[in-house]
């Protein structure tokens, strides 16, 4: 079927309503005259059913003067990669291959967004932004190739289910929402499992303080190939390789009390608990996990899959492998160093958690809170008392302020590594019976 003409003058009345639209698109030129140089945004639901043999240089998209000179267009690569490439008047402005999931279970459905204005491109995929860069659009463009480059070249071989174009940019929220899509993993589901989603800094992923439990039970954690793997302590999981390529992996321990916790909840219940991590050392609410953090790549100029969307898929992926019943969120040690105020820290927590419900259909949150003030956290750390008990506030404030958050209270718990900062196993033993015990309840 080939696209629908919405009428250009209209589009320009609304930001968001777009100038062409076409349902199960067969590959083809559809005329120069829908792109806009100056701003713009294209929408893309496709398939494959195969993502990892595609031929390579496979195009959902070209935009050129049939010449190196001006293009613009995104071609897939032969494994799971992309290919953003942007050229004005001869000069290159963007020629980036970006491995967008690392991991066997890559969508074979998805949804892109490409939005451009005021010389900056985002493109959005299944709901989270992946990249941002400063660019110059090309100009005296003879062709917009949907499904192709260049009249019949790179041919793709997948499916276009839709196709929306816009000549005038709607809000970047706007474009997030388009583009919003959750069956990306695929895995079989056994509901009779139950899961948690551990997520935090330095003292969830047990830094130095890790020691081996002895369990009753045999809990499990969920691999990136959709396996059940036996808890060990430590356990580590930069030997599975993570669903993001890296966003989320550490060295060392990537876990602390959680196998504990899983322990208990299956001496309560007798149910078959599993673990799925989402642990990231040395991070911040604010600078490292918003939904809008946009350091975390190798070029200081684009976003690459932040690391509220690896929080988002490995909760996703846990989902789909069982049932989660909540993610438990150990984190703020950064926030408190950093000096973040109580308003800023609600603000983008209940931003990050109301992402990972909203993707993944988990209603519950667990958070555990900081631990004791002691006086070395400001000589050894910077942070003092106040901005320490400020953090600990908003996690009190959160809890009872809403009740799908419940909170478990360690500020009676001092840490006893790295003066003060990092729990020892000796706080794990009593942190992680609170923590089942908060589950139990949900």
């Amino acid at each position: 079927m080939h696209g629908i003409k919405l009428g250009v003058c209209s589009a320009y009345k609304s930001a968001n309503i777009p100038i062409f639209r076409a349902l199960n698109h067969s590959p083809s030129d559809i005329g120069a005259e829908y792109f806009n140089e100056d701003e713009g945004m294209i929408y893309i639901d496709m398939s494959h059913s195969d993502p990892y043999t595609l031929t390579n240089n496979e195009a959902i998209f070209w935009i050129s003067d049939d010449s190196s000179n001006n293009r613009f267009g995104i071609l897939r690569g032969s494994t799971g990669t992309y290919r953003y490439f942007i050229s004005a008047s001869g000069v290159q402005y963007l020629n980036y291959t970006q491995n967008t999931f690392n991991g066997t279970y890559l969508s074979a459905r998805f949804k892109m967004v490409c939005h451009w204005k005021d010389g900056t491109l985002s493109v959005f995929y299944n709901g989270e932004k992946i990249l941002e860069d400063a660019i110059t659009m090309p100009s005296s463009i003879t062709a917009f190739d949907l499904g192709q480059s260049n009249d019949g070249v790179n041919t793709m071989s997948g499916s276009l289910h839709e196709v929306k174009i816009w000549n005038k940019a709607p809000s970047l929220e706007y474009a997030r929402q388009q583009s919003r899509h959750y069956n990306i993993i695929d895995l079989t589901r056994d509901i009779a499992r139950k899961g948690v989603v551990f997520a935090g800094q330095s003292n969830m992923t047990g830094s130095d303080g890790v020691g081996s439990a002895s369990y009753t039970h045999t809990p499990k954690l969920l691999t990136n190939s959709g396996d059940y793997e036996d808890y060990a302590d430590p356990f580590d999981d930069d030997t599975d390789a993570l669903i993001l390529g890296g966003v989320l992996s550490d060295s060392g321990a990537a876990l602390s009390y959680a196998g504990q916790v899983l322990d208990l909840l299956i001496d309560a219940d007798g149910a078959q608990w599993y673990g799925v991590p989402a642990t990231k050392n040395a991070t911040g609410l604010i600078a490292d996990w918003s939904v809008w953090y946009d350091s975390l790549s190798p070029n200081p100029d684009k976003t690459i899959l932040n690391r509220a969307h690896a929080l988002n898929m490995r909760g996703l992926m846990g989902q789909n492998a069982g049932s989660i019943q909540c993610l438990v969120w150990h984190q703020g040690e950064g926030d408190a160093i950093s000096g973040v105020s109580v308003s800023d820290y609600k603000a983008a927590a209940l931003e990050l958690f109301n992402e990972f419900r909203q993707t993944t259909a988990v209603d519950k949150v667990v958070i555990v809170s900081l631990h004791k003030w002691v006086t070395a956290l400001q000589t050894a750390h910077g942070a003092t008392q106040a901005q320490w008990e400020a953090i600990q506030d908003a996690q009190n404030e959160l809890a009872s302020e809403y009740a799908w958050i419940t909170l478990v209270d360690i500020s009676d718990i001092e840490a006893t590594l790295d003066n003060g900062l990092h729990l020892a196993k000796a706080q794990h033993d009593v942190i992680a019976p609170r923590v089942a015990s908060a589950i139990e309840t949900l």
